[in-house]
């Protein structure tokens, strides 16, 4: 049995967004369900824990890990945000009066190689646009080296993406 951290009606609004993996064509076993292994990323995300940790009442760390990848690949995630930005929209207006902009940068692990981007040893940059209500409306994450004012550029079009989504 999965142990469950969404509700129901949480998982309702969720499950649109991320569409089930195909069967494989030379058989094989039934994918595991999309909430198994979404259950299995939140417990993931809450313990801090490896992915070869994962409890046995998940799907295996690879699955889960996985279907986050492909998730990620085809833009879900972005989907879902922008679908509960347009939904907490419509409810309350106020949501896009106060608007704020902020930036972090996280240093790269000791040892870290810039082998996928030239500056990606140095860390990581990410800009946050939230609003009043503290709900992220854009966010984009960059290499450390470009200064935040030039990251919040896209940032700012992400939102006017969001807004015009969302109005």
């Amino acid at each position: 049995m999965v142990q469950r951290e969404l509700t129901d009606e949480q998982w309702i609004k969720i499950a649109p967004h991320l569409p089930t993996p195909p069967r494989s064509r030379k058989g094989g076993p039934t994918p595991r369900a999309n909430r198994d292994c979404f259950e299995g990323l939140l417990w993931i995300l809450r313990t801090g824990a490896r992915w070869k940790d994962v409890p046995d009442c998940f799907p295996s760390g690879s699955t889960c890990w996985r279907r986050l990848r492909d998730w990620d690949r085809i833009g879900a995630w972005e989907a879902a945000w922008l679908a509960f930005v347009d939904e907490l929209g419509a409810r309350d207006r106020s949501l896009w009066e106060v608007v704020f902009a902020d930036a972090m940068f996280t240093p790269a692990k000791k040892g870290a190689t810039a082998s996928v981007r030239p500056s990606a040893a140095e860390g990581t940059k990410l800009v946050v646009v939230g609003s009043g209500q503290s709900v992220p409306l854009a966010l984009t994450v960059a290499s450390a080296s470009p200064s935040a004012t030039r990251v919040l550029e896209p940032t700012l079009d992400k939102l006017c993406g969001a807004r015009r989504s969302g109005s």
